[in-house]
C-alpha cells in the first residue's frame, strides 16, 4: 500500500510512534475508536473506512481502509493515509497532545523489570499530568427529551432508569446521549448514534443525512473521555450500595447493558465501556464480592483474564458465563429470573485462572 499525505508522520514532537509499536493491540484499539474491522491481511487489518473526509459518497462497504500492525501507519485508497497520531486525533477530535494521552490510556504501561523503562514511562506521564485538567460542561450540555425514546423501550430501559441516569436524545447527531458522572462531577457523554428505517431505530453503518459527508460511528464520545479510570454507573451504584447496605457489585461492559439491568432491579451494576484495566479495578476494591459478567465474544474472553489478573488479591471476584450466543451479553436474557439464575452459576476466581476458556 502507499501512503499519500503522511509527511512528517513518524517523528513528531512529543512522544515518537515507535514507543507504542510494542505496547498496544490493534485489535481493541480500532474498536475503541469506533473504526469496523473486516479481516486481517498480513501486518494490515482491513476496515471500512471510517470516513473523516468525507471522500465515501455510498459508504465503504468493500472495506478499504488498512491499518498496519506493525508501522502504525493506516491509508485508504480513497482519503489518504496517515499515522496512529493522527487517527486518534480525527476519530476522537482531539489534539496531538490529547492524542497522545489517550493512546497513553490504551498502551500496556505495566511496571517493567527495566528500571530505565519504568523512568521512561514515568517521565511520559508526569509531561502531561500539569496540562490534564477535567472538563468543565455546562449544565445545560445535555441533551433532554421530554419522552422516552423508542430506541429506549426496545432496549427494555425503563422511563425511571431514563430519568436517574439523565439519558437524552441529541437530536443535531441522531443519537442517545449518556451522560457520564463520576464523583460527583459531569465527565462527558457517550453518544449512540441511530437512522431510523422502517419505524424503527438502527445503529448507523452508512450517512444518516445528506448534510453529514463522513460515516457515522456507533458510538462517539466527547473529548478526553475517561473510559480508562472510570466505570459507568459507579455514583448511582454506590448510593445504591449504601442505602441497601449491600457489599457486592456487578461489573458489565455496555453502558446500555448496565441500564438493562438496573431497569430490571439490579442498581449496584457499573460498566468499564469495552476493555477493563488496573485502574478501574482499584475502583472496585471496597466491594467484599465483584462479579464480572462478560460478553460473549473474544474480547470479553479478555477482559475475564484481565479481571482475573486485577482483582483477585483484593477482592472475592466471580465469573458469570456469558450469555450463549456469539456476542451476546446480559441484556439478552428476558427476564429477571434468568438474570438472577445466571449470576448464580458465577464461578469463584479460585476456581479458573485468566487464560480459561470461557
Amino acid at each position: 500500500m502507499n501512503l499519500k499525505n503522511n509527511q512528517r508522520l513518524d517523528k513528531d514532537e512529543g512522544i515518537e510512534l515507535d514507543f507504542f509499536k510494542e505496547r498496544l493491540v490493534p485489535e481493541e484499539l480500532l474498536p475503541d475508536l469506533g473504526i469496523e474491522m473486516a479481516h486481517r491481511d498480513g501486518d494490515w487489518i482491513m476496515c471500512h473506512c471510517p470516513d473523516f473526509g468525507g471522500n465515501h459518497k455510498n459508504d465503504d462497504s468493500n472495506p478499504s481502509f488498512g491499518f498496519n500492525t506493525k508501522t502504525l501507519m493506516y491509508n485508504c485508497f480513497v482519503c489518504g493515509g496517515g499515522n496512529l497520531f493522527r487517527l486518534v486525533e480525527e476519530m476522537e477530535n482531539v489534539d496531538r497532545e490529547e492524542a497522545e494521552k489517550w493512546l497513553l490510556a490504551h498502551s500496556d504501561l505495566e511496571p517493567a523489570e527495566d528500571n530505565k523503562f519504568q523512568e521512561q514511562i514515568e517521565a511520559i506521564l508526569t509531561q502531561h499530568e500539569e496540562s490534564e485538567v477535567d472538563p468543565e460542561y455546562p449544565k445545560d450540555a445535555l441533551f433532554p427529551f421530554n419522552k422516552t425514546h423508542p430506541y429506549l423501550t426496545e432496549r427494555g430501559i425503563t422511563s425511571e432508569v431514563i430519568s436517574n441516569y439523565q439519558i437524552g436524545f441529541d437530536e443535531e447527531h441522531l443519537g442517545i446521549t449518556i451522560p457520564h458522572f463520576f464523583q460527583g462531577k459531569l465527565k462527558g457523554w457517550q453518544t449512540r448514534h441511530l437512522v431510523e428505517a422502517d419505524g424503527k431505530y438502527w445503529c448507523p453503518k452508512c450517512e444518516l443525512d445528506p448534510k453529514y459527508a463522513k460515516k457515522i460511528p456507533k458510538y462517539k464520545n466527547t473529548p478526553g473521555f475517561p473510559k480508562q479510570n472510570t466505570v459507568f454507573g459507579y455514583d448511582q451504584a454506590m448510593a445504591y450500595c449504601r442505602a441497601a447496605n449491600i457489599s457486592w457489585i456487578l461489573v458489565v461492559e455496555s453502558p446500555f447493558t448496565a441500564l438493562y439491568l438496573a431497569s430490571k432491579g439490579i442498581h449496584n451494576v457499573v460498566a468499564t465501556f469495552g476493555s477493563f484495566n488496573a485502574e478501574q479495578g482499584s475502583l472496585l476494591w471496597p466491594f467484599e464480592k465483584v462479579y464480572f459478567w462478560p460478553d460473549n465474544d473474544a474480547a470479553g474472553r479478555e477482559n475475564a483474564g484481565r479481571a482475573f489478573k486485577f482483582l483477585w488479591k483484593y477482592v472475592e471476584l466471580y465469573l458469570v458465563p456469558p450469555v450463549p450466543g456469539d456476542k451476546s451479553d446480559a441484556a439478552d436474557l428476558g427476564t429477571l429470573k434468568e438474570i438472577d439464575d445466571s449470576i448464580q452459576k458465577a464461578i469463584p476466581s479460585a476456581l479458573y485462572s485468566p487464560r480459561s476458556t470461557i
